[in-house]
């Protein structure tokens, strides 16, 4: 529940005593080990309300004790659950409560994909599988097994042949690099997934909570539409949460007061909308891939209008008038473009990336404006940042050192560093525009494939969230510490986030193609 400022000492007041301005209740309890009595430190306890689909969840403390927030929605379900132990469910009744884990060996199907690329040794050939392979979804027990058992060979051999004849370089659709081979791919997979089930459950826990990361809460909003993938976020001027319904040619706005969506069509064939970016006046802009155009909604009217820009598009950025955009499969050189609020249209050639030895698309991919009005392209499969200066048509590459770095949704701070989330590469990197230079931090857990990277501009920490790990981190450039937030959801593949400037939540969907109910998700620490 949002708490607006003014309410905030009688808020305080009530939360103290347990409940809510609306005159719900705290739910408080222990979580304790069956068979020894002993606290479970870290074990996750979520609240579920199964007719709303919404779930609030939080981390028991390091003495198995924890508190979850008081909220508007009620509680029909509470789930217990922590590596080791068989997940529990009982009635959401009233507080305390009383918890008790029966220890078993780990599921499969609770360990993260982080564990099982972590069983593969990182070369160039693991991170090209995983720019490939793992952008849409979770290399987990549901793609590594089948019935229980590892996959066989010409199981990897059909389902890779499927993936290339549809997403390959010689497809509509060419995602995969050039030259991803089948009968190749399988037989390396037999190979280094020989004995996953042991390597992915040995010693795999989740960190104690420590710090912020203790008061941690984490709201999951279950999307309207179960198979839709929510591809992009972004937050208006009110708080609300607007999403795109990638598969549907939906956009979904989530209140998080009531915790209810309202869904808007596109009135467009196959509208396909990748990115959004909303005005002052709470006008979106979205980017329709299919049909090659960006639509603008108007707040007040309600009115779309439709402009074509002649290419599959995949990211937008707005500027004073206008918005930027780039096309996803224009090829080596990329193409970067702009439409003005008039419907003008005007295309710039980027550099051709000569690290390239095809004429194959690089993958850009995300778009971001710095503070002095620079445009900054980031290349998934191309290993590069891409600078573009409007006022002069200046351009200036910046190279990543290491080959498969694979960036995705980066961002900027305000001292002008750029933070780059690796994603083949399982780091953080951080570039500085005046050199050139690249640092890199690795994340704390190997094979995590950070997705996106957001910069609280208040606090210049650096949220990074993932699509392996099933967690969030955030890196403190101050002191160069990491602190981990780990997700309730498994296959929790995070597409995009944004930091809620006026509160500091962080905004998530999640968007693994297939895998998970769809959802959107709201991080916050408790104070």
């Amino acid at each position: 529940m949002m708490i607006h400022r003014q309410f905030v000492p009688i808020a305080l007041a009530l939360l103290m005593r347990g409940a809510s301005p609306d005159g719900s209740v705290a739910i408080s309890g222990t979580v304790r080990d069956a068979g020894s009595g002993r606290t479970i430190p870290g074990a996750v306890i979520s609240a579920r309300d199964t007719v709303a689909g919404i779930s609030i969840s939080v981390r028991a403390s390091v003495t198995g004790k924890f508190v979850i927030p008081a909220s508007a929605w009620r509680t029909h379900l509470l789930v217990a659950r922590a590596p080791g132990y068989n997940e529990r469910s009982v009635p959401g009744g009233t507080s305390p409560v009383a918890i008790r884990l029966s220890s078993n060996s780990v599921p499969l199907s609770r360990i993260p994909s982080s564990r099982f690329l972590e069983a593969i040794k990182d070369d160039s050939v693991k991170r090209r599988f995983i720019l490939d392979c793992a952008g849409c979804h979770t290399i987990d027990e549901r793609i590594t097994h089948e019935d229980g058992r590892p996959r066989s060979r010409a199981s990897w051999a059909t389902a890779i042949t499927r993936m290339v004849d549809r997403y390959g370089a010689n497809s509509s659709f060419p995602v995969i690099s050039p030259g991803r081979d089948a009968d190749q791919t399988a037989d390396w997979l037999t190979k280094v997934l020989a004995g996953v089930d042991s390597r992915a459950r040995h010693d795999w826990d989740v960190s104690r909570p420590v710090g912020d990361a203790g008061r941690a809460v984490v709201t999951e909003y279950a999307l309207p539409e179960t198979r839709d993938v929510p591809n992009s976020l972004a937050l208006d001027a009110r708080g609300n949460v607007v999403v795109t319904g990638m598969q549907t040619g939906a956009m979904f706005v989530l209140d998080p007061e009531t915790g209810k969506f309202t869904t808007l069509q596109i009135p467009a064939a196959n509208a396909n909308p990748r990115d959004v970016a909303v005005d002052r006046d709470g006008s979106w802009w979205v980017l329709l891939g299919e049909p090659h155009q960006i639509a603008r909604r108007d707040a007040k009217s309600g009115q779309w209008k439709f402009f074509d820009i002649g290419m599959y598009g995949h990211s937008l950025v707005r500027d004073d008038s206008g918005v930027w955009f780039n096309g996803l499969f224009t090829g080596n050189p990329p193409v970067l473009g702009r439409l003005t609020e008039a419907g003008d249209v005007q295309t710039f050639a980027m550099p051709v990336n000569t690290a390239r030895t095809d004429t194959f698309t690089t993958l850009p991919y995300e778009l971001r404006r710095d503070d002095d009005g620079n445009i900054w392209g980031s290349e998934l499969r191309g290993d590069r940042l891409v600078r573009f200066t409007p006022a002069t048509g200046a351009l200036r590459v910046y190279p990543l050192p290491m080959p498969g770095s694979g960036p995705r949704r980066f961002d900027i701070g305000k001292d002008g560093k750029v933070w780059i989330p690796m994603f083949g590469y399982g780091a953080l990197g951080k570039l500085d525009p005046s050199t050139g230079n690249v640092f890199h931090y690795l994340l704390p857990v190997s094979s995590s494939a950070p997705y996106v990277a957001r910069v609280n501009r208040r606090t210049g920490q650096v949220w990074v969230a993932t699509g392996a790990a099933d967690m969030v981190f955030m890196f403190d450039p101050a002191r160069a510490r990491w602190t981990e937030y780990p997700l309730p959801t498994r296959g929790a593949l995070v597409t995009s986030m944004e930091i809620d400037a006026r509160t500091g939540a962080i905004w998530m969907t999640y968007g693994a193609s297939p895998g998970i109910a769809p959802r959107v998700a709201r991080l916050e620490i408790a104070r």
